[in-house]
């Protein structure tokens, strides 16, 4: 396992900016995201781009579209984010002055043989032997997939219930109904 000391703003501002070139993002979320950390110099000090998730958070997940993973995710302590304007509200709120860190991953095709994201990538001084570490990311990305599986679900039954408040003429509930689609 890699171990770097600090990456400066700098590369982690150039890696992100060469990702969102490089690399279609499925929805406008996270590039969204991307666009406030850059334009926040100060956000990019405390960020930390990481290799495994699975044991850090605050973690921000950000998926290009050739993945299965969430577009973007928030995973804190004590919920999981997928909206990316609640996302932008909580970075917009996060208090970095009490030495708090910001964990972000990216998922997209051949990361594993990505040497900018490897020059990039930090990953923690903890000991853990590397076995417990695989199979704390597998659980990690399972969960991530499942989660995404559970919003293209809840996304056709919405899309149902659309179709029968339009064909019954509920308005109020096809509003309803449009908000939290266009939420998901």
């Amino acid at each position: 396992m890699r171990q770097q000391s600090t990456v400066t703003t700098w590369a982690k501002k150039n890696f992100m900016l060469w990702f969102m070139e490089n690399y279609p993002l499925r929805d406008n979320g996270g590039r969204k995201i991307l666009t406030y950390l850059l334009e926040k110099k100060p956000a990019l000090g405390f960020l930390h781009i990481i290799e495994n998730g699975s044991l850090f958070r605050p973690l921000l997940v950000i998926s290009s579209e050739d993945t299965a993973m969430p577009s973007c995710l928030l995973m804190t302590v004590k919920e999981t984010i997928s909206n990316p304007d609640v996302i932008l509200e909580y970075l917009e709120n996060f208090d970095a002055s009490k030495g708090n860190k910001l964990f972000l991953t990216f998922y997209f095709p051949d990361r594993e043989k990505c040497r900018p994201f490897w020059q990039v990538s930090e990953e923690g001084a903890l000991i853990i032997p590397p076995e417990k570490i695989r199979n704390l990311q597998f659980n990690f990305e399972l969960r991530l997939l499942l989660e995404e599986e559970r919003k293209k679900q809840r996304r056709q039954e919405l899309m149902a219930e659309i179709d029968q408040a339009l064909a019954k003429g509920e308005k109020r509930v096809f509003q309803q109904l449009a908000r939290e689609l266009k939420n998901l």
